[in-house]
């Protein structure tokens, strides 16, 4: 239902029946109210965040008990709204449009001269004397918690993790952090508590393996020196034989 506009009798009737699963219904019954309004930097424009509640009331009027509903189904409709406050005309922007107009935060400078906006997650620079606006990244990924030094000299914004910088005289962007969110790999990780016990094992057998080459459990036997001329048959010849039957 608008604002300011008189209920027809067949509207002050469904009004006047409201059961209570309708009440219950919330948005359903009521619509959305606009949400998050701001000015633009002239102040000439104000931006806000609704859902018309006019196709609501239509489909209401006819099925009131799945007034929920219906606002659920109507959701996305819901859009950025674009009101000039001297003409007081109301406009519904287009994605595109209200990506270029309509600034989703903002930052001003200690004088009010200068403010930083983003506008579809890119920075603008707008100045309000003389009037000036400029794009300063068009990226995929979006910028974002921007912010002005108080002298107006230097903007501050987040790209994705990190921290960045412009010279309001629109100088390159600069990278201030390099924050990766992954382990370092000059870090050796922690092993688990299982591999953790596998390398004690493995340390523990080659203390092992050590000591055994260094102390062999059967020592070769001591040499037995027969002399430069003996030779190989010699030693058989002394070595006992099989034992005879007879």
């Amino acid at each position: 239902m608008e604002p300011g506009r008189e209920l027809a009798a067949g509207e002050k009737l469904r009004f006047e029946q409201l059961t209570i699963r309708q009440i219950m219904q919330g948005p359903g019954i009521v619509g959305t109210a606009p949400s998050n309004p701001r000015f633009s930097a002239d102040g000439r424009t104000v931006f806000f965040e609704w859902n018309d509640p006019a196709p609501l009331d239509s489909m209401n009027a006819t099925d009131p008990e799945n007034a929920y509903q219906h606002y659920l189904d109507l959701a996305a409709a819901a859009a950025t709204y674009r009101l000039d406050v001297t003409t007081r005309r109301l406009d519904k922007l287009a994605k595109a449009a209200a990506d270029t107009t309509a600034p989703a935060e903002f930052a001003w400078d200690r004088e009010l001269r200068r403010r930083a906006e983003i506008r579809g997650g890119d920075v603008f620079l707008v100045d309000v004397e003389p009037a000036r606006t400029r794009r300063i990244t068009q990226t995929l990924a979006a910028e974002q918690a921007i912010q002005v030094s108080p002298d107006g000299a230097t903007v501050y914004f987040q790209r994705d993790d990190n921290l960045y910088s412009i010279p309001w005289s629109g100088a390159p962007v600069r990278q201030l952090t390099n924050l990766q969110l992954a382990a370092d790999p000059d870090d050796d990780a922690k092993p688990s508590a299982q591999r953790q016990h596998l390398i004690d094992q493995q340390k523990e057998l080659f203390v092992e393996f050590k000591e055994r080459g260094d102390k062999p459990e059967k020592p070769l036997p001591k040499p037995v020196y027969l002399g430069a001329g003996m030779e190989g048959p010699m030693v058989r010849q002394e070595l006992p034989g099989p034992m005879s039957d007879s």
